[in-house]
């Protein structure tokens, strides 16, 4: 009985870090094609599933950032905010 319940255990444990990874997985594509709304949903059920899920905490906070930033900001590959700045005058 004891491994049995072990057993079942450690499978509810896989299976909800794998959907937490799914959800997290699903929220960078959408990031990547800049549709902020639902990377941060998606970000955000991961972290719900699993709230040790650091990855997705940065990622959402990031994601946040760029929803709130200037039209001037561009999200680089890197997932760095980076601003066009215009060139100084001599």
């Amino acid at each position: 009985v004891g491994q049995q319940a072990e057993a079942e255990a450690a499978a509810t444990a896989f299976q909800r870090l794998s959907a937490a990874e799914r959800h997290y997985k699903q929220g960078i594509r959408n990031a990547n094609q800049r549709y902020w709304d639902r990377a941060a949903a998606l970000l955000t059920r991961a972290i719900e599933i699993d709230s040790s899920h650091v990855q997705a905490h940065i990622r959402l906070a990031m994601v946040r950032l760029y929803q709130n930033a200037p039209a001037a900001a561009t999200w680089g590959s890197s997932w760095g905010l980076r601003t066009r700045l215009a060139p100084r005058p001599r």
